[in-house]
């Protein structure tokens, strides 16, 4: 379910014995969401030519990344040799996906 309190509050009073799952989309977006906010405040510190390349690299960051292209997994671990701090919110990111991406529990748990 979505992540929202109120459904969490609702589903614990009508259904107790349900166990609440919050689903991969939610948890996806809002990954995005917090990588994004990161790139916009990383990128306002930078000078105005790299800010513009961090700004034309988006996509390389919301992006999965077993889902680039080989060209895009090269400029992605080129533009992220210059810019380490949101390659560290990228990698965080994806070891949060890893976990989805698990087959069972066990999997997940050492995800």
């Amino acid at each position: 379910m979505d992540m929202y309190h109120v459904y969490r509050q609702v589903a614990r009073e009508t259904l107790p014995q349900a166990r609440i799952v919050v689903d991969r989309f939610h948890i996806q977006r809002m990954a995005n969401e917090m990588l994004e906010k990161m790139r916009k405040r990383f990128r306002k510190t930078l000078p105005d030519r790299r800010r513009l390349k961090l700004k034309g690299e988006r996509h390389l960051l919301l992006k999965r990344q077993h889902e680039l292209t080989t060209e895009g997994f090269d400029r992605m671990t080129a533009w992220l040799a210059l810019f380490p701090q949101p390659g560290e919110a990228h990698a965080l990111k994806e070891g949060l996906m890893a976990i989805w991406d698990s087959r069972d529990r066990a999997a997940a748990e050492q995800a």
